[in-house]
């Protein structure tokens, strides 16, 4: 993929975000890798992606994070580093400030796998991170943000679920590409949702039998996935 078509490729998924409904004002972004070429793109700092263009995407170099082309990157940007650095099959990564997802976000309350609809994307309950501790908030914030989230997956020893909740700010999302990374961000606020609500009918709720999940995944998701043409 080339700068011009990678700008747009980011352009179009971030600009996605807030036609779903997933973020308002210059809330949230959406990240692409190119490994083999050391370059980053990601959503500029503060802009709102209905007035913008492709043009505008940030371009940098991964290791030295020096802007190759476009305005100012987001302040989250040694957050999307520091999990690329980690977990090298992840290509994208979005940031969403999405009502439900967010909602547990604050509540710092895992959305548990209670039906086929959350398994046939995720394997797995979706947890949070941990508290940043104040230093970890005074020094490079946006860094160890990332650096809690890499921390949680470790824990977990399943980045392949692709999503997280940060504790009291918000979900990110990943995947092999923005495609992916965007539809995790779409089906977790959908299962955020359904599961809240849910919630409000019975106050105590289990997780599915891990067998029906697992086979929800894998059709769609693994080796032998046999759903799609």
């Amino acid at each position: 993929m080339d700068i011009k078509n990678l700008k747009k490729t980011v352009h179009t998924y971030n600009l996605k975000i807030y036609e779903s409904n997933l973020a308002s004002l210059s809330w949230g972004n959406l990240s692409v890798i190119l490994r083999e070429k050391n370059i980053l793109a990601i959503k500029p700092s503060g802009i709102n992606m209905i007035d913008s263009k492709p043009d505008d995407i940030s371009i940098l170099n991964f290791k030295t994070k020096k802007l190759i082309s476009g305005l100012k990157p987001s302040t989250d940007l040694d957050t999307h580093i520091e999990i690329y650095k980690n977990f090298k099959n992840i290509n994208s990564i979005c940031h969403t400030h999405s009502e439900y997802a967010t909602i547990f976000s604050q509540l710092r309350k895992k959305i548990k796998c209670i039906g086929t609809t959350h398994s046939d994307h995720f394997d797995s309950d979706i947890n949070f991170t941990r508290i940043l501790k104040k230093t970890e908030v005074q020094n490079s914030y946006e860094k160890n943000t990332g650096k809690v989230i890499v921390e949680r997956i470790k824990q977990l020893k399943n980045y392949s679920n692709g999503a997280i909740l940060v504790s009291y700010h918000g979900p990110f999302t990943w995947g092999s590409n923005a495609k992916k990374a965007f539809e995790n961000a779409l089906v977790l606020e959908q299962s955020a949702s359904m599961y809240f609500k849910s919630l409000q009918i019975k106050n105590k709720l289990k997780s599915i039998n891990k067998h029906l999940t697992k086979f929800h995944f894998e059709r769609k998701n693994g080796i032998n996935k046999y759903y799609g043409q």
